[in-house]
């Protein structure tokens, strides 16, 4: 394959070299084609999935860049058959066409396709015989030697055609180390075997298989003796290169060091140094290209190891002579994108690169400019009329365009001024004057965002889907910025739920959560269509909806009360997500319309089974939001509910429900109280939180009934978890006020809390320590110190006064019992 790239400096001597070089491969072009399209015929009679087939690239200047190399790009392939078909293939029918070719300029010059056939089997006499033959020189004759020479020399396996074999090779068992003898004859014959196979089939077609056979022994020595000085030429070159710091040694430590990267290796700082400094090795174009490859690996792995280099990364992709290594470069910063620290750099970079002539160049750094869109926004603006005018060239590169545009133009949208006619508002302009929606968001977005807002709208009905997606995306991110499109975005996205492909519903539910999260009210749910997504085959549809769902109920829970059945189908989803996503949006539902939500319960309890924990918690969590709202309903489960306490320790949520109904109902709820004090010594945070607050609520009308688990509860006094000690200061608070026995034992732990961070903590604390200093005033004459630490606290001042006031009149207290004594 012919590779391509640009040559460094602009004297008349470079542009004479690269010159001369273009018009070698223009001249070679027959041949490139038919080896590219053999490539491609192979793979689609062996049922190989073609990704692309590239059969020229013309250079930006014909004196300073070199024709871009053709190729073919394939699934990968598993056979070693379907390996070596498709590497063979351009060797087969390029022989062939070539011995057509040259047969063909046989007949032009000659006039016969078999001249007479002299006596002997030499090839003196063949030349003697043709010599004498008449020569008709003519332009067709030219044209099918030039055929059959270019066929023949561009027919012979690449570079890339050889690693392959060798690669496949390497995993048979009986040809180990194949890749590394192709290689080696890559480097140091191909050249010649090329040759020898172009001038062996100019014989053949030119002279026949006679003259070939004919080569007498002592010529063939002679022919071959003449070769092998220059073979063992290069082989000795190529063995000084493999010496340490030369070419190939270097080479071999970049290749190393690539595959090491490719597998998750981590590079030292010393070899990360030697990587990254071959990349301006102006000399050698493959060390540059392995040192390109090794960098890609590292960014697409661990892209932190690059921090150091980013500065010397955007040098290289500034000043890369070739285009296709300087689009590896910004292939590497784009997988490290959001770890550079000059974004200003990295998108001025990638701007020149997105507005180039060549694709390759384009499609990778369209990533790294979609990651800095946003933060240099006015940049990006500045470049539009350039970005806009790329728009329809690049099919593959038109979804990243859309994108970054629609960054850029959304950054600043909320703070123009809203349309003369509302949008989605409440009074509907007259329908004969009504704005369309693409008109609405047009008047909103900043100044030249105008046809970005257009050409997003015309790719809504693309024949692509990959186009519809994004501009589904780059009209979504104009509605989430927190502006007047938001209504208008939102009809549109709600439209495209009806597309035909699967991924652009998906990207439409995901922009119409992100558009609901940003401006609420601004989406109108399609009952009947987001029932069908519930019901999708496709996971991400499901999920898609549920999001957009609980995002719409936190502010509108009327419009989701309709779906509430379809949902609670979801809490059957073989996905442990989708379940507990579903038994989040009843969560939500069930806060403001619990009657909509308790029809379903009974699915809510078969969820508390399930396997999945966060799933198990949200199916609580709507439950105890049902007790909350509507005890009556919850009253009658409550032993149900309370085995399934006992069995699972780690859904805290389980004792919410107990507790929110000891509110109405303590003495109904007062038998809870033995199942949940497992749940405070539970290792889950949300266990020991809500076990807590039961007992918190039921202090102060059931003490007898907390006593059992006081010790616990002291215990958790000193939990790490502040709600945790929180819920327990008051718990005995509670019981400081009608059992201070209960709690007096606790008194060193709350004294302790009284200094506590949250506030809170310290006034529940501060509550108990008043309540016990009036029941054993004397307990806390040794104390004094802290009940004063009180007074220096604002909000506990009035309870320190009340306590060292409570010590001082017990101590009098005594004083006077003694002295009547």
């Amino acid at each position: 394959m012919l590779r391509g790239g640009t040559v460094p400096g602009r004297s008349a001597a470079a542009r004479v070299g690269v010159t001369l070089s273009n018009l070698y491969r223009v001249l070679l072009y027959p041949g490139v084609v038919t080896h590219e399209l053999s490539h491609a015929a192979v793979c689609r009679l062996l049922g190989i999935e073609l990704q692309e087939v590239v059969l020229f690239q013309w250079p930006g200047s014909f004196t300073r860049d070199i024709v871009g190399r053709a190729y073919v790009s394939h699934e990968d392939v598993d056979s070693t058959f379907a390996v070596f078909g498709v590497a063979v293939a351009p060797l087969v029918l390029s022989t062939v066409g070539s011995l057509g070719g040259f047969l063909l300029a046989r007949l032009l010059l000659f006039g016969a396709l078999q001249p007479s056939n002299p006596s002997g089997l030499t090839l003196d006499r063949y030349v003697e015989a043709l010599s004498g033959a008449p020569l008709q020189v003519s332009l067709p004759a030219m044209a099918a030697l030039w055929l059959g020479a270019s066929l023949a020399f561009t027919g012979f396996p690449s570079k890339t055609d050889l690693a392959n074999v060798g690669r496949r090779l390497d995993r048979l068992a009986t040809i180990r180390g194949s890749s590394k003898g192709l290689d080696y004859l890559l480097r140091h014959g191909r050249a010649e075997l090329a040759t020898f196979h172009t001038l062996g089939l100019g014989v053949v077609g030119l002279f026949g298989v006679g003259a070939l056979l004919s080569v007498a022994l002592d010529d063939l020595v002679f022919l071959l003796l003449l070769g092998a000085p220059v073979l063992l030429g290069e082989v000795a070159m190529g063995e000084v290169d493999r010496l340490p710091d030369r070419s190939v040694d270097q080479y071999n430590r970049l290749r190393r060091l690539s595959r090491d990267a490719y597998d998750g290796k981590t590079l030292s700082d010393e070899e990360l140094a030697a990587v990254v400094g071959s990349l301006n090795d102006d000399d050698d174009r493959p060390i540059r290209e392995l040192a390109v490859h090794c960098v890609y690996h590292v960014a697409d792995g661990q892209p932190e190891l690059l921090d150091d280099w980013h500065n010397e990364l955007l040098t290289g992709a500034e000043t890369e002579p070739s285009y296709r290594l300087r689009a590896a470069v910004l292939g590497a910063l784009g997988e490290a994108a959001d770890r550079v620290d000059d974004t200003e750099r990295l998108a001025a970079t990638s701007l020149s690169a997105v507005t180039s002539d060549h694709e390759d160049l384009v499609l990778q750094a369209l990533p790294a400019l979609m990651s800095v869109a946003d933060d240099e926004h006015a940049l990006v603006r500045e470049r539009g009329t350039d970005l806009l005018g790329t728009l329809g060239r690049w099919d593959m590169a038109d979804a990243g365009f859309l994108v970054v545009l629609s960054k850029a133009y959304a950054a600043n949208t909320a703070s123009r001024p809203s349309p003369s006619n509302p949008v989605g508002g409440d009074d509907e302009p007259d329908a004969a004057h009504a704005p369309t929606d693409k008109e609405l968001v047009s008047r909103v977005v900043p100044p030249g965002g105008e046809p970005v807002v257009s050409a997003a709208f015309d790719r809504l009905d693309h024949t692509e889907w990959h186009l519809r997606s994004a501009a589904v995306e780059a009209l979504g991110r104009l509605g989430e910025s927190e502006s007047p499109t938001a209504g208008a975005v939102a009809r549109t996205l709600v439209r495209q739920l009806d597309d035909e492909e699967w991924r652009v519903v998906d990207e439409a539910l995901n922009r119409l959560q992100k558009v609901e999260a940003a401006e609420p009210g601004a989406t109108t749910l399609p009952t009947e269509r987001v029932a069908e997504l519930l019901d999708s085959d496709h996971e991400l549809l499901r999920l898609g909806a549920l999001h957009w769902l609980r995002t719409v109920a936190e502010t509108d829970v009327d419009a989701v009360v309709p779906l509430v059945d379809a949902i609670c189908v979801r809490l059957n989803d073989p996905e442990p997500g989708f379940r507990n996503k579903a038994a989040l949006v009843l969560a939500t539902v069930a806060d403001e319309q619990p009657d909509a939500v308790l029809p379903v319960r009974e699915a809510l309890y078969d969820t508390l089974t399930d396997e999945n924990r966060r799933a198990r918690a949200h199916a609580a969590l709507v439950l105890a939001r049902l007790a909350e709202h509507s005890p009556a309903a919850l009253l009658p489960e409550l032993e149900r509910l309370l085995q399934f306490a006992a069995d699972d320790l780690s859904n805290g949520n389980l004792a919410l429900v107990p507790a929110h109904l000891a509110d109405e109902y303590p003495e109904t709820v007062a038998d809870s109280a033995a199942v949940l004090r497992p749940h405070l010594d539970s290792s889950t945070d949300a266990t020991r939180v809500n076990a807590t607050l039961l007992f918190s609520r039921l202090a102060e009308t059931q003490p007898s009934v907390v006593q059992p688990s006081v010790p616990a509860i002291k215990r958790c006094l000193d939990d790490d978890n502040p709600k945790v000690r929180e819920n327990a200061a008051e718990t005995f608070d509670a019981l400081a006020t009608v059992r201070p026995d209960l709690a007096v034992d606790a008194h060193g732990e709350l004294l302790a809390l009284v200094s506590a961070d949250t506030t809170a903590i310290r006034e529940a604390a501060a509550g108990t320590v008043v309540s016990l200093a009036g029941s054993y005033p004397l307990l806390f004459e040794a104390h004094v110190g802290t009940l004063v630490s009180m007074l220096d606290d604002e909000r506990l001042r009035n309870e320190g006064l009340v306590a060292i006031k409570a010590v001082h009149h017990g101590r009098l207290a005594q004083s006077s019992a003694l002295t009547s004594e």
